[in-house]
């Protein structure tokens, strides 16, 4: 399933600099570096002077499934992932040589919109959903 998001972020009038953070959680109203340290997927420098500044940022993500086999130690020793369409199903199977790997996506329109992972080989395995995601930022800041 691919999300394609356009973001354009304008600002006029600031009295001092300002960086306008996207963080994969909403901040609590701690400090941050304090007590909370967030993960920025970006961050667009806001200056003052000037006519203000804008930036656009174009979104591209993709969703599927993704196993990872662990090794002694609890260090990953390999990762495979499939990405997925809505009203699609795919099964984790393991090929004649005992490999792990994702099975092809089957359709199925009782589904609708989500989509479904199934575990056939003979291991208990985690499985967990997966985004990719890339982004263009352009834009220009006063300064």
């Amino acid at each position: 399933m691919s999300i394609n998001k356009t973001m354009t972020f304008n600002w006029t009038g600031l009295t001092q600099p300002a960086n306008i953070m996207f963080c994969f959680t909403p901040p609590s109203h701690a400090e941050l570096s304090t007590d909370q340290n967030l993960v920025a997927w970006e961050v667009i420098p806001a200056r003052p002077g000037g006519d203000g500044g804008s930036s656009v940022i174009n979104y591209s993500g993709h969703v599927g499934f993704g196993s990872n086999e662990m090794a002694a130690g609890n260090i990953v020793a390999g990762s495979i992932k499939i990405e997925m369409k809505g009203g699609q199903k795919v099964n984790l199977i393991q090929d004649a040589n005992g490999y792990t790997e994702w099975d092809t996506p089957a359709s199925d329109p009782s589904l609708g919109q989500l989509f479904k992972a199934y575990n056939k080989t003979a291991t208990s395995r985690t499985m967990c959903q997966q985004q990719t995601t890339t982004r263009d930022v352009t834009g220009s800041s006063a300064g």
